[in-house]
């Protein structure tokens, strides 16, 4: 008999039941029997059960927390992972030493006097206190959320997704910059808005099954908290099923299902130590293996694809201790080398991040900081653990000079609290979808047209032209360090 002693937060025992495919194992949990075909269970759940050590085999019951902290919580998943993204892009695509030699103080602000980014072709691209794609795409998901009254689907969310790509988030009038490679080839394929998860699928089968980037992860944390009143099993298959959207990869897809329950048992009062992240990522492997094989590791004749889902790889990214540093050459990953794109980047830094604040050893500031400055897809990685963390530590202990400096910070705090509502977090007041213009597909500004895009194109260009002009005529002073460290050079 395999006895495992599961928390009833993880089993959520109401979900439909189907035929278990393995044979001979029972499960007990507390007084409770679970058996091969039990009725109560899915044979994914009871697939994942039965290999995996429960998070919750050592801690007390979960307490329910209060509707404030979790509410506080809720904002922190959001606001965390907008500022890990804004705070990210201070180092992104930079190396760890060139961004100790641009930010060599490793101080930033965002209130005023707020920290300058570094100005190159890439930053200046980007508002300043802002975020990048990896909140945008966060946010179609959540427009779309709101926008259908509390469902989500991969129609309406691949639609908006192609909005984005051809004309920005039109909520707050923002251009798509940095659209990342995988997402950017399988929008633009000519079926996508039809068949969006086949089309991600047969591009990913087509690169060999090789294909496995970070889009997918830096955009599903908003899922947990949707989801919050829903089975664990229908809060993975969503994770799942907006992932594959664009990313195919059963790596993509268990980082999205990791992240959403790591913070789904935050939100419940459930993973309370750091000793207990484990069992979470074990269960979230265990459930992905069992769905890919079903689902995504055969071709439209129903042969095995070429490929091997390794979970070594999985556990060595995702299980560095918090008292190693995550870009130790000798020990950990490194965030910088030339994967630094992999979702197992974002997934396993994120997590480590979040290992380090609930041991105690960091903040959100100081951990958020410690990880950008690492470099790499530094604004990907800053989006996952900071939503992570903040799903941790809540909104109001986030640092008052990164959290009150954050640019739309007032208009998404307005928008997670609709997500409350419409997942019954709150029930005190009441949200009207068809009142919320702006998370209509266009934002209630209407769609732009081919001139107007390709206006705003050459008005994007103007303003890089102007901010590399004005930096390189700075450059010719003398070198300095200003108030924030950060050097002419």
């Amino acid at each position: 008999m395999t006895v495992l002693r599961v928390s009833p937060t993880l089993l959520d025992l109401n979900c439909d039941n189907t035929k278990s495919r393995l044979h001979n194992h029972k499960i007990t949990t507390s007084s409770l029997e679970y058996h091969e075909g039990d009725p109560r269970i899915s044979s994914l759940q009871y697939i994942a059960l039965t290999t995996m050590a429960a998070p919750s085999s050592t801690a007390a019951a979960p307490a329910s927390l209060s509707k404030d902290v979790l509410v506080d919580k809720i904002q922190g998943i959001a606001i965390g992972n907008a500022l890990g993204d804004t705070i990210g892009l201070y180092t992104e695509f930079l190396s760890g030493t060139q961004a100790q030699m641009v930010y060599p103080k490793a101080s930033f602000r965002l209130t005023e006097p707020a920290t300058p980014l570094y100005v190159d072709r890439h930053r200046a691209r980007f508002e300043e206190r802002a975020w990048t794609d990896d909140t945008d795409q966060m946010l179609l998901i959540l427009l779309s959320y709101l926008h259908n009254n509390g469902t989500l689907t991969q129609k309406d969310f691949a639609s908006r997704l192609h909005t984005w790509i051809a004309m920005g988030l039109r909520a707050l009038d923002r251009l798509p910059l940095g659209i990342g490679n995988t997402v950017g080839m399988v929008v633009t394929h000519t079926d996508f808005l039809s068949d969006p998860a086949g089309v991600s699928k047969g591009r990913w089968v087509n690169t060999k099954c090789v294909n496995a980037a970070n889009g997918a992860v830096m955009r599903t944390s908003i899922i947990a908290p949707m989801f919050i009143n829903k089975t664990l099993e229908e809060t993975y298959q969503a994770a799942v099923d907006i992932a594959i959207v664009t990313h195919a990869d059963p790596r993509c897809l268990v980082s999205c299902v990791a992240v959403v329950g790591i913070l789904r048992a935050l939100l419940k009062g459930e993973l309370t130590s750091e000793e207990m992240i484990d069992g979470y990522l074990d269960h979230a492997w265990a459930w992905t293996d069992a769905y890919a094989k079903e689902h995504i590791l055969k071709d439209e004749d129903g042969n095995e694809l070429d490929y091997k889902f390794d979970r070594e790889e999985y556990d060595a990214y995702c299980k560095v201790s918090p008292k190693k540093m995550y870009n130790d050459k000798k020990d950990g990953m490194i965030v910088d080398d030339r994967r630094l794109g992999y979702t197992y980047i974002a997934l396993g830094s994120a997590v480590w991040c979040l290992r380090r604040v609930m041991s105690g050893k960091d903040d959100f500031k100081s951990v958020i900081t410690k990880l950008i400055m690492m470099g790499g897809d530094a604004d990907t990685n800053g989006a996952v653990a900071g939503a992570l963390v903040g799903g941790y530590v809540g909104h109001k202990a986030i640092a008052p000079e990164w959290r009150d400096g954050l640019r739309y910070n007032d208009w998404l705090l307005q928008k997670v609290e609709a997500m409350c509502i419409l997942s019954g977090v709150i029930t005190d007041k009441t949200y009207i979808p068809a009142e919320d213009l702006d998370t209509a597909p266009d934002g209630n500004r209407g769609f732009l047209d081919e001139a107007q895009v390709r206006d705003r194109e050459k008005g994007l260009m103007m303003m890089i032209l102007e901010k590399l002009d004005t930096h390189q005529k700075a450059a010719k002073k003398p070198k300095f360090q200003n108030l924030w460290g950060l050097l002419d050079v």
